[in-house]
């Protein structure tokens, strides 16, 4: 007696150790292939402009708007769905991000606070500490995994199983790292699940302990009678089998129930039955396969797609299509090359699309629970444009199905899409897109400013870019460059103020690539589209004035009236860009000016000056008792033998410690340096000088006052200036006269 109870306890305990060891190596590697694939399927591009606006001291109504946020909606369901792959083993998915103390870290998102959130408003009793707010501080001293993986940056799960009181559970966290496309640590997806498998275990194992325990003891009373009866039976059965299986049912096996040597010939007999029912299986199997090969080939030299089958190790078979082959225009066999290797040749060159295809196909291989869909989601391989034997690009999709059951990947189909023609057809109506659109612009441009003030912008910018083109080898030079950047920013000024668009911005453009030696192919299609449109805006002048030769009408506005008409319009175009409610005030006492042709880009960079840095938005205006509206006049006049042009504002003057200060940052003042306002306007006239961050397509680039004080200076004018804080700035230029002007 003492005896079946040892046995029955040893046999208990054994098992369950087993169970417990099997169940939660199976926990184990669930938490971590889950907690990796839903870090892999997050969208970062939601998660980095949500974690961009997370600190410590966000007031309420900012966390409520941010959790009300598209983004944080958007991490909030793709948080829910992975939870859903498994609820009742997933029990919180939650996302949380890196503070300055190593020992706290600060809520991102939690797949419950938006549920709980609605539950609260439809008046749920529910307490506000049971949500993990956006923002709300996740202390970390007590989660040493969770704190590792935010030092090492690499995923991990717990080592062991904590016992949840509350709710009688047994749980374990995993957790991994969410970069950017930069590698910088965005934040960390954290999953907790629960082990019922563990429970369920000892429960069985209980169970199947008592049955093993009854069986035995009814065994024991039992086979004293049997003894005598199974030395005789294990006889005669053998022969009724051995009858069966020779009248070809091969199913047929003798029954072992002794170690004797009847025992051992009904094991031989089994033996050799299963060797000759395994060669006849596998006789059968090799003509099924030879018929579906057969059938294989007929299929893949016939579909219009480019199909292969790789093995779990990305070794590709025998079977592909024969349109793979035409669409890689492959000379050789693709058999047993590495699928990686077939679809980027250049190693180096290739090194980050191989890096992560080679994840995706780790993940299609390892996490056999993942759904297609959310396979589908991750897939790196769409509208991949790659380059084929003598150069040739193609452009194409691909789709990864994996064969096999349920516990194992037989092996990966690939389905190449070929979408090369449909990418230059998009590529070819883009172009068209683009030349209409720059053709309507010329068209509207000229509509409302008239032909005839586009001859001299043409000529200058048909100059310019002839220049540039005989001077592409030295153009990056110094003196150069700074000439360059003078007239290009001047055009691109001119430009706009015509309302042609796409001239400032390709102008824009080649601001940005003068002087870097590294983009000289840019460079040259950038001018080369800039050529393209000043063809199109000359073709089109053409045609209106063809138009205007053969059509009577009003008298044609003078040159002056049609450039003051376009720097209203100019105005109007550019406060609206910046937000700024500005009306432009011209006061024009004369009917001609001689020199008008180089006096035209000075008012416009003035005028530009005064709309992006001299008046402020509407807002400040009002806090400083000015009305919303400001003003920006143009004042010209004769005065004797000297022509008087003004452009002033009603903005808040000049910033002379802003100036101070930027020159001092870039290193023409020394930090200690005690100056004027005076010397201070004469740095704001230096060439490359801007008390702005950042450039923009407006200003930040050092040439607009640089570029008015050179052509003053062309025409023998002078250039004051008078600034009043609060109230405004005034540009005075004056220039003599040679003849009159009206």
């Amino acid at each position: 007696m003492d005896t079946a109870k040892g046995f029955q306890f040893g046999l208990r305990a054994k098992t369950v150790v087993i169970f417990l060891v099997f169940t939660t190596l199976i926990s184990k590697s669930k938490v971590r292939a889950t907690v990796q694939l839903g870090a892999d399927s997050l969208d970062t591009n939601s998660l980095a402009h949500l974690v961009s606006q997370i600190h410590r001291d966000l007031e309420p109504e900012v966390i409520s708007m941010l959790e009300d946020s598209e983004d944080y909606r958007v991490l909030s369901a793709q948080l829910n769905k992975i939870r859903s792959t498994d609820p009742q083993v997933i029990r919180f998915a939650y996302l949380f991000v890196a503070t300055d103390d190593p020992n706290s870290a600060l809520f991102a998102a939690d797949a419950d606070v938006l549920a709980l959130r609605a539950k609260i408003l439809a008046g749920e009793d529910i307490e506000e500490t049971e949500l993990s707010h956006l923002g709300s501080p996740f202390d970390i001293t007590e989660f040493a995994t969770a704190r590792k993986v935010l030092e090492t940056k690499l995923p991990d799960i717990d080592t062991e199983f904590v016992h949840d009181e509350v709710f009688n559970v047994n749980s374990i966290s995993g957790y991994a790292p969410i970069f950017d496309r930069q590698g910088v640590l965005l934040a960390v997806l954290g999953i907790d699940m629960v082990d019922i498998d563990v429970q369920q275990a000892l429960s069985q194992v209980t169970l199947l302990s008592a049955l093993i325990t009854a069986s035995a003891l009814l065994l024991s009373l039992l086979l004293s009678f049997l003894v005598g009866a199974l030395l005789t039976r294990n006889i005669v059965a053998l022969r009724q089998t051995v009858e069966r299986f020779g009248e070809q049912d091969f199913a047929a096996r003798a029954e072992v129930r002794s170690r004797d040597e009847i025992g051992a010939l009904g094991r031989s007999f089994n033996a050799m039955a299963q060797t000759i029912v395994d060669y006849q299986g596998r006789m059968a199997q090799a003509e099924r396969e030879s018929v579906r090969n057969a059938e294989n080939a007929k299929y893949l030299n016939n579909i219009s797609q480019g199909l292969l089958l790789m093995d779990p190790d990305r070794i590709i078979s025998g079977q592909y299509s024969r349109f793979l082959v035409q669409l890689f225009h492959l000379e050789d066999s693709p058999e047993g090359m590495d699928f990686l290797d077939f679809v980027y040749p250049d190693v180096e060159g290739s090194a980050h699309d191989r890096e992560e295809l080679f994840g995706f196909l780790t993940i299609l291989k390892e996490n056999i629970n993942a759904d297609q869909d959310m396979l589908d989601t991750i897939n790196p391989f769409k509208d991949k444009e790659l380059t084929v034997r003598d150069g040739v690009v193609i452009v194409v999709d691909a789709h990864f199905l994996r064969i096999g059951d349920a516990d194992h990947v037989e092996s990966i189909m690939v389905v190449f899409e070929d979408k090369t023609f449909l990418k230059e057809t998009e590529q070819q109506r883009e172009a068209e897109r683009e030349r209409y659109d720059a053709e309507l612009e010329s068209v509207a441009a000229i509509l409302r400013n008239g032909p005839q003030i586009f001859g001299d912008f043409l000529n200058e910018g048909f100059t310019l870019v002839g220049e540039i083109k005989a001077e592409s080898d030295t153009a990056a030079d110094t003196p150069r460059m700074a000439h360059f950047l003078r007239q290009f920013h001047s055009l691109k000024g001119s430009a706009r103020a015509f309302g042609l668009l796409k001239i400032a911005e390709e102008a824009h453009s080649i601001e940005d690539l003068l002087g870097k030696k590294d983009k000289a192919s840019s460079l040259q299609l950038s001018v080369e589209l800039l050529e393209n449109d000043l063809h199109t805006v000359r073709e089109t002048v053409e045609r209106f004035q063809t138009m205007a030769q053969n059509s009577s009408g009003n008298a044609a506005k003078t040159e002056l009236t049609v450039f003051v008409d376009s720097l209203t319009t100019m105005t109007k175009d550019l406060s609206a860009q910046l937000e700024k409610q500005v009306v432009f005030v011209p006061q024009i006492e004369v009917t001609d000016i001689p020199f008008l042709k180089g006096l035209k880009n000075p008012i416009i960079h003035l005028i530009r000056n005064a709309l992006d840095h001299g008046i402020e938005d509407q807002y400040q205006r009002v806090a400083a008792r000015k009305p919303e509206t400001a003003q920006v006049h143009l004042e010209i006049r004769r005065n004797g033998s000297v022509l008087s042009v003004v452009v002033r504002d009603d903005g808040a003057g000049i910033d002379f410690g802003s100036i101070k200060r930027s020159a001092i940052r870039k290193g023409i003042l020394a930090a200690d340096a005690k100056v004027s306002s005076e010397d201070l306007v004469k740095i704001m006239f230096q060439a490359g000088f801007s008390s702005r961050e950042a450039v923009t397509d407006i200003s930040g680039r050092g040439v607009g006052l640089d570029t008015i004080s050179a052509a003053v200076k062309d025409l023998r004018g002078k250039v004051r200036v008078k600034t009043v804080k609060g109230k405004g700035t005034a540009f005075t230029m004056t220039f003599p006269l040679g003849r009159s002007t009206d």
